[in-house]
């Protein structure tokens, strides 16, 4: 490659100075919050979609609830009001819930 040459130029005149456009359709949706929705609905599905055994989940709760009876509680196990207020003001701004009832702005 001659040394004269500008890297970036040369990489600019192959691709065209032009920048990529986004894709303004996902799945026969353009608008960007029905795509937001159309990535949360799936995304909930996705998370939602492993299968589990209702009596194994049971079991599961019964023997932690044993545990906890047997072995008493630990201060490790109690979370305070300033427990819950301290871990949201490390969320970034602007967050919420999927129902928008809680929100980052007002702690």
């Amino acid at each position: 490659m001659n040394d004269d040459r500008n890297f970036g130029a040369e990489v600019k005149k192959i691709r065209g100075a032009s920048k990529p456009t986004r894709c303004r359709m996902v799945d026969g949706v353009s608008d960007d919050n029905d795509i937001a929705q159309l990535f949360a609905s799936s995304y909930k599905d996705l998370y939602n979609s492993v299968p589990y055994s209702e009596s194994e989940m049971r079991r599961l709760i019964e023997v932690n609830n044993v545990n906890v009876m047997q072995n008493g509680l630990t201060k490790d196990c109690v979370v305070s009001a300033w427990d819950v207020k301290n871990a949201i003001s490390k969320l970034k701004a602007h967050k919420s819930d999927e129902n928008f009832v809680l929100n980052t702005d007002y702690f």
